[in-house]
């Protein structure tokens, strides 16, 4: 099959031998590309922010491949087609306006490949207030119209997180306790306003085609809005968790995504932020790793189209 892979920039260029431990973030992203690889497809690789918009459809300026643990330059200004677009990068490091420009235009991207994975309108969803929509035991969400909304809060006593509207990895947000940094919120409107859930972990539960695969316990240490990731379990999970999170994924319609949870409540959906292998993973047969299963899983789906 003809695979096209959306991969951020920073996939390419941080994993690489000679970066070793500095791109460890982006392991998944090599695992992925290496695995349809391996399995015999035609895979092409593409950056979001690399694609523009042409009379004859969505172009990407350059494409890659990836063979023998590395990238390589495959072609420059080509139109986009083939058997699968599987959306696993939005591009988040780019910046919020290039993330939410790649979503917009994965519609017209759709409509030039047999199948998308996620769909268009699932992948959608990444758009934070777009998930907010759903009726969900959210994490409470202060309405925040102008910085002394925020200042009105604080002196109230609340601990608020501020989260970019799009965005992965924790990329962006702002804890705002005592007012001293508020000053880093540019623009109220690209951000929404959480309560502070104080919390030693995360609850993840992945789903591959409308199966839940896996369930990770994520311990998180360090200061809020700042956590880091320090340890990742797999654990038997929670039933009214995995009701939620089974009822989300399936009304959304994502093929590949997940739920997360944070205290008593859900923490966010991922589709593309859904990653591979953690962090903690450097090995390609690590158990974590769910590389080979996705491409599994994707060549059963276009078998059934």
């Amino acid at each position: 099959m003809k695979i096209t892979l959306s991969l951020s920039e920073e996939s390419r260029t941080l994993y690489g031998e000679n970066l070793r431990g500095h791109g460890r973030s982006y392991m998944g992203s090599k695992f992925l590309a290496d695995a349809f690889v391996k399995r015999g497809h035609d895979l092409t690789i593409i950056h979001p922010s690399d694609l523009i918009e042409s009379k004859k459809g969505i172009i990407a300026r350059r494409t890659y491949t990836f063979q023998e643990e590395n990238f390589f330059i495959i072609g420059e200004d080509q139109k986009l087609s083939g058997d699968v677009f599987f959306v696993y990068s939005l591009d988040e490091e780019k910046g919020p306006l290039v993330s939410k420009q790649f979503l917009d235009r994965l519609y017209v991207i759709e409509n030039q490949f047999d199948l998308m994975l996620n769909s268009a309108e699932s992948t959608s969803y990444e758009y934070k207030p777009k998930q907010k929509s759903l009726d969900l035991p959210w994490i409470p969400e202060f309405e925040v119209k102008k910085q002394s909304d925020i200042s009105d809060l604080l002196v109230n006593g609340e601990k608020i997180i501020a989260k970019p509207k799009i965005g992965a990895c924790g990329q962006g947000i702002v804890f705002l306790e005592d007012g001293d940094n508020i000053n880093q919120i540019k623009e109220l409107e690209n951000f929404f306003f959480e309560k502070y859930i104080p919390a030693v972990e995360e609850r993840r539960y992945i789903f591959l085609d409308e199966q839940c695969i896996i369930r990770r316990r994520i311990k998180k240490t360090g200061l809020p809005g700042k956590e880091k990731c320090t340890n990742i379990d797999l654990m038997e999970g929670d039933e009214r968790e995995l009701a939620i999170a089974k009822k989300t994924i399936s009304s959304i319609g994502m093929f590949y995504g997940t739920v997360d949870f944070r205290g008593d409540y859900v923490l966010e959906i991922n589709g593309s932020g859904t990653g591979v292998a953690p962090p903690t993973v450097g090995k390609e047969r690590d158990c974590y790793n769910l590389s080979n299963p996705i491409v599994q899983a994707v060549e059963r789906k276009i078998q059934k189209q």
